[in-house]
């Protein structure tokens, strides 16, 4: 089928049935994802890490370690993205915090702080998947439930990381391969309603509706056979 064709019969068929095929706003799905994972608490526990008055001394060295990256070499960076970890770790560590969380952010969750090279990173499992019920089941099956989240300091914003399809991905890469499987899920439905009427449309005509033709009219075989001319 020709592409241009294929995307007339999609147009068509939408408009038939009054549908659109098209994913909800990246910006709403960002959102909605953050309010059913219950990621501000979790964005609030890093930074709260972070900004703990005992870890003043290790928060001048990241940034005096993050100066440095700035202009160092691909080798240099590496060896300084350690150092930056093993500090984020010893913040873990100052404020006495363990690195699993048990019910957190929410009952059954679970939270599990660590380091990284550029910053203090928190991931979230058994997350609930109930307040997204605008995703279709067949997409939203391949969304896990779980998120990680990155608080980038000094620079003081956070990074997401969703599964989707079983493959760890930043958010926006995940959300855009979410919509275009929702539009994909959409299309296929409307394509199988309207095969679906055109083969109930088929087996009426064949039970036994009438046919106008011109001015008079033939009987189905299930009404018998003979043909009558309109007077």
């Amino acid at each position: 089928m020709k592409p241009i064709f294929f995307l007339t019969l999609i147009s068509l068929t939408s408009l038939a049935y009054g549908q659109e095929c098209q994913a909800p706003g990246q910006s709403f799905l960002h959102e909605k994802l953050k309010e059913s994972f219950q990621t501000a608490p979790a964005e609030r526990e890093l930074k709260e890490i972070v900004s703990d008055q005992r870890n003043f001394s290790l928060r001048e060295e990241v940034k005096a370690l993050d100066r440095r990256k700035m202009y160092s070499t691909r080798v240099q960076e590496k060896y300084l993205g350690e150092e930056m970890h093993q500090k984020f770790d010893q913040m873990i560590e100052a404020t006495g915090k363990t690195e699993e969380l048990a019910d957190f952010p929410t009952p059954g969750a679970i939270g599990r702080l660590k380091g990284t090279k550029d910053s203090l990173a928190i991931e979230l499992t058994n997350l609930s998947k109930e307040d997204l019920g605008v995703i279709p089941p067949q997409v939203l099956n391949k969304l896990s439930n779980k998120v990680k989240i990155e608080y980038k300091y000094p620079y003081d914003k956070y990074d997401y990381f969703i599964t989707y399809s079983g493959i760890e991905m930043p958010l926006e890469k995940g959300l855009n391969k979410l919509q275009e499987d929702f539009e994909d899920a959409c299309i296929g439905r409307l394509i199988e309603n309207q095969n679906t009427k055109e083969l109930w449309e088929k087996d009426r005509k064949v039970r036994g509706v009438s046919q106008f033709k011109g001015g008079g009219y033939e009987k189905s075989p299930a009404q018998g056979t003979g043909k009558a001319n309109a007077q």
